[in-house]
């Protein structure tokens, strides 16, 4: 059971449902791109993903705010307001 509270930062794997009570869940991923050049250009980007059960579509959005990977939470991120106003790409299940 996924508690929003607790933080997972150090799971080997991530957990979502998008079919909850309230039809709402979300999923925070930060990608290490330091590798990158601050001035390079990004062409295309690859989230690949399993699907165990396939059920709803889901959303993936940019988030532009600051949190910190160690100590973030469902209850404790920074959420805009509904609608997103980042970017959003849809996961097919």
């Amino acid at each position: 059971m996924v508690a929003p509270t607790t933080n997972y930062a150090t799971a080997t794997e991530v957990f979502w449902d998008g079919n909850s009570a309230i039809d709402v869940d979300f999923v925070l991923m930060r990608f290490d791109l330091s590798a990158l050049s601050v001035m390079a250009p990004i062409s295309r980007a690859l989230f690949r993903y399993t699907v165990t059960n396939p059920g709803d579509a889901a959303e993936m959005h940019e988030f532009r705010r600051g949190w910190n990977a160690s100590n973030v939470t469902y209850n404790s991120l920074p959420m805009p307001q509904m609608p997103l106003p980042f970017p959003t790409a849809l996961i097919d299940t």
